[in-house]
């Protein structure tokens, strides 16, 4: 089963503490009391596009191992 965590504040910190947490492997979800800012929700988008290209790849290098 997948870590997951919940993250409460999408500014700078929450975003950040987010990005940590994909990057470790966790399942993350944001919230915030106000709209959160573009710039912060593309940042999210970028890093979860990033990470699942990461896990091909790795796959795939495993696979050619074999």
């Amino acid at each position: 089963m997948k870590k997951q965590i919940i993250i409460l504040g999408a500014g700078e910190s929450g975003v950040g503490a987010a990005l940590l947490a994909q990057q470790q492997g966790y399942d993350v979800f944001v919230s915030d009391g106000g709209k959160i800012a573009e710039a912060y929700k593309n940042e999210l988008k970028n890093i979860k596009s990033f990470l699942k290209r990461v896990s091909t790849a790795k796959k795939k290098f495993y696979r050619q191992m074999k």
